[in-house]
């Protein structure tokens, strides 16, 4: 057999391109081990790799493909040499249990809910840690919270019973879990990884084993090291077993001290084994390679090259070229961007500040949609346009110019290069000696919406002692109260792929970005930028409203500031030029309707064209002659703005 005999899928295979390159079937056998709890649904996808847990007999129907099954176990954790050591159980030294439930808000089901809420009820002074990657988890009687408060307050419990722990650096996420007596399996969708880092730091998992891939994973792990008893086979169970394992502090102290052992000793952690398990399956190959439909003929109708960009924390983002035309095609977001939806907030789209149009009869929910509709219009038409999920293609006047924008951000970019680490590594503008870079602000302002604010003393310490002490409560409040998720509602629709990603397509070779948390959403809208603004104009508004004591260089300061929030996303080359004059677009339109001051849309309107070095950047090299696309686009953006 050759080397080009098989074709293996380990990975993310919801990503569409992963799924299009097995479409096109360039071997004539296809395998996958998923990552994914699922099958893949392709035809030309010939065998999936799972195991006795997962797939028990009979229950193959679930897969598209051939199922074969591992005998030691699909899956092999690596434990993080990181990891602290295992502790004493903390009911023993804080007097009352401690459940744990580790998972994104997706996975928190209303059953699992009801279930959690009379294990509680059943286990007296029992209390509940929430640990979730949430930017907002760890800020009281946010939305986050709030909605995980209010699953419980509905079910008889009060919010006292309830505590909560946002994203951790990974040591530290490791010893919030080792805070917990009994961690809590989400159901249907089980937990993975989470689930072996609680096992690996001696808490035992309480699981609901149901029919599908997703519902069986932590049935699955738990067989694996010796608790299959902590299986459940129904939602009673399931509260029965957790209620039951905290009675017995004696007996829950005792798996606590084994578990580490007991999962090295385990397949879990043995990939050796694991891997052999896969040489009697692979040597099937052989004989049923013959059978199997051989890889489409070249020229296939439209030959795509999958270019790998860079992984990210949702897996592998991928785009295309077509090689018969060396057209370039600029794949979107997909799949990738369909998870972005579902964080989307459903109880209310629009900012909290929203007023709509004065002497309007209309709902402001309708007002909303028709100013979100108008306003993307002008990005349609003036910068990237839309892209149809139905018929697989972009729409809209802008249709034609992508590819120039695109150029014409790259070559800005380019000629911008020499000065970015410049720029990134210098202090910030201020009034008062700096202490940070740019480079130092957008690291801890892309690890969490929590920062922005925090640092601003060092733009401007003139300002009285107590504007300051609020000012980071203020631009935080001025998120949901200004922008919300309009960001979100616009890259949904847009969907540009992030220019790291179109550089390595374009064979830029040499571009420089600085690795981004937020680089899993589009790029057409830089949130940071738009949010930024926004959240800074709240705080003017708040200062005029009050008449606070601000002299004219803190406003100069606060212009600043406003502005270098975006301007750092291009510097550090996560967003284009083009996506901070798309930010800008929506902020001034946005103004309109949420400031009750008028003065505040004039203060950022200072900021972005007095104080961005980006917007001047891009107002030079419109001077030059360059960029025919982003002249034309700043010329029609000068008349779209308000």
């Amino acid at each position: 057999m050759t080397r080009s005999t098989f074709l293996w899928m380990w990975g993310w295979h919801s990503h569409f391109l992963h799924l299009l390159a097995f479409h096109c079937r360039p071997a004539p056998v296809q395998v996958v081990i998923p990552s994914f709890p699922g099958t893949t649904g392709l035809s030309e996808t010939d065998y999936i790799f799972t195991d006795e847990w997962i797939c028990p007999e009979g229950s193959e129907k679930q897969y598209r493909e051939k199922v074969l099954r591992i005998s030691s176990g699909w899956l092999p954790y690596e434990p993080p040499v990181s990891a602290p050591a295992t502790s004493d159980l903390p009911a023993l030294r804080t007097g009352r249990l401690t459940f744990g439930l580790f998972q994104r808000p997706a996975k928190l089901s209303p059953e699992l809910w009801s279930a959690v809420a009379e294990i509680l009820r059943r286990c007296d002074r029992s209390v509940l840690l929430v640990h979730q990657s949430s930017r907002d988890l760890d800020v009281p009687d946010s939305l986050a919270q709030l909605r995980c408060i209010a699953a419980l307050e509905s079910r008889g419990l009060s919010r006292d019973r309830i505590f909560f722990q946002g994203a951790l650096p990974l040591k530290k996420h490791l010893e919030s879990i080792a805070g917990v007596d009994i961690a809590l399996d989400t159901f249907p969708y089980n937990r993975v990884t989470t689930t072996c880092e609680c096992l690996w730091m001696g808490v035992p998992v309480v699981t609901l084993a149901q029919e599908s891939h997703a519902a069986r994973m932590g049935f699955a792990i738990l067989h694996r090291v010796g608790l299959g008893a902590l299986a459940a086979n129904s939602i009673e169970q399931y509260v029965s077993i957790a209620s039951s394992l905290a009675v017995d502090l004696q007996a829950l102290s005792e798996i606590r001290s084994g578990l580490r052992e007991r999962m090295r000793r385990s397949s879990l952690t043995d990939a050796v084994t694991v891997t052999r398990g896969l040489s009697p399956l692979i040597a099937k190959f052989g004989a049923i390679g013959a059978t199997v439909r051989e890889p489409m003929s070249s020229p296939i109708k439209k030959r795509l090259q999958i270019l790998p960009i860079s992984p990210t924390k949702r897996g592998y983002e991928m785009t295309a070229i077509n090689n018969n035309t060396r057209e370039v095609f600029f794949w979107p977001y997909g799949l990738l961007n369909d998870d972005y939806v579902k964080d989307l907030r459903e109880d209310k789209i629009y900012p909290t500040d929203w007023t709509g149009t004065p002497g309007s009869t209309k709902s402001l929910e309708v007002q909303w949609k028709e100013w979100r509709t108008a306003t993307l219009q002008i990005i349609i038409d003036v910068l990237w346009p839309e892209w149809d999920r139905t018929s697989h293609s972009w729409n809209g006047t802008s249709k034609s110019r992508m590819m120039e924008l695109t150029v014409t951000d790259f070559a800005l970019l380019s000629d911008l290069q020499h000065q970015k680490p410049m720029q990134l590594d210098r202090q910030i503008v201020s009034t008062v000696p700096g202490r940070s870079t740019h480079r130092d602000l957008f690291k801890l302002e892309d690890k969490s919406a929590n920062e922005f604010g925090k640092y601003f003393n060092e733009y401007d310490a003139t300002l009285p002692s107590l504007l300051l002490q609020r000012f980071p409560q203020l631009v935080f409040g001025g998120f949901n109260a200004k922008s919300f998720d309009t960001d979100l509602q616009i890259k949904v629709v847009l969907e540009r792929p992030r220019p790291y990603q179109v550089a390595l397509l374009l064979g830029h070779q040499n571009y420089f970005y600085l690795p981004a948390a937020s680089a899993d959403t589009p790029s057409m809208c830089s949130g940071h930028c738009m949010e930024g603004l926004l959240a800074v104009g709240a705080v003017m508004e708040h200062y005029l409203l009050n008449n606070e004591p601000v002299a004219p260089a803190s406003w100069i300061a606060l212009e600043q500031y406003a502005a270098d929030i975006g301007d750092r996303r291009v510097m550090a080359g996560v967003h284009y030029p083009s996506d901070n004059l798309c930010s800008w677009l929506i902020a001034m339109r946005l103004a309109n309707h949420v400031y009750r001051v008028p003065a505040v849309k004039r203060k950022l309107w200072s900021a972005i064209s007095q104080r961005s070095f980006i917007f001047n950047a891009i107002v030079e090299w419109v001077k030059a002659g360059k960029g025919g696309t982003l002249r034309r686009s700043a010329r029609r953006y000068k008349t779209s703005r308000v």
